[in-house]
């Protein structure tokens, strides 16, 4: 299969909302192996985001949204982070050592930055800078996952939205996902106001447009017919946020 870092889905979509999937994929790039083992994080949540790239596209379609969907898996590099963070790269997984990640020096690094995180925030960038300058009103909105059992924990909540900036539209989403019958919580399972929603935060503020971070828990959305559920249900908010931005 041949390996890109980035996918983008209708680049000339026209509807007012612009979605990006950071953790949308599990693939290694071909200049790095994972033996049997490490292939099983790999299909985990640690190595994705499970249903977020099914729930992206089919936002996409119903939004008629352009759409930036990384092709790397989030252990190689997680391009929702900086690559000053200290899970950018993760040496370990739940106390297993990840071989690919191990005893990386600055030349590895540096390669993944320009071959795989640094193309991804670039198409981004080019996206959005095209939408302003045809003056396309756009809501940035950036799709994930979380896991339903972190670390032997459950996690009963459905939705988290996550903001930094723009509370009264994290409200406003939050409130119409409870209106649907979505246990939604604000900043939660993570923060944005840690830095923890970096990707959609950092372009955002680069391009002065408004921005949210979704999470969906990957048991709602981890078959088609979930996918289209919550896609159905979220749609038509998305749209009414990007409304009134």
């Amino acid at each position: 299969m041949d390996f890109s870092p980035v996918e983008i889905l209708r680049r000339g979509g026209q509807g007012r909302v612009m979605l990006t999937c950071e953790h949308a994929s599990r693939a290694l790039p071909p200049w790095l192996h994972a033996d049997a083992a490490e292939e099983v994080w790999l299909d985990s949540h640690w190595g994705w985001d499970i249903g977020a790239a099914a729930l992206t596209r089919q936002l996409s379609v119903a939004l008629e949204a352009p759409a930036v969907l990384a092709g790397f898996s989030r252990l190689v590099c997680d391009p929702n982070r900086s690559p000053g963070n200290s899970t950018w790269i993760r040496s370990q997984v739940e106390g297993h050592p990840l071989s690919f990640n191990q005893g990386l020096d600055d030349a590895e690094r540096l390669r993944r930055c320009h071959a795989l995180y640094l193309p991804y925030h670039q198409a981004v960038d080019t996206l959005l800078v095209d939408r302003l300058v045809h003056r396309l009103p756009t809501f940035l909105f950036s799709v994930h996952s979380f896991t339903p059992n972190y670390m032997g924990q459950r996690r009963d909540m459905e939705m988290g939205v996550l903001y930094d900036l723009h509370e009264a539209l994290a409200e406003g989403l939050a409130e119409g996902l409870r209106g649907r019958g979505y246990q939604t919580a604000l900043n939660a399972p993570w923060s944005g106001r840690e830095g923890l929603a970096y990707s959609p935060d950092r372009h955002g503020r680069a391009h002065a447009v408004p921005y949210l971070e979704l999470e969906v828990r990957q048991d709602l959305i981890g078959d088609g017919a979930g996918v289209t559920a919550v896609a159905q249900a979220l749609a038509p908010l998305v749209r009414e946020i990007a409304a009134s931005c």
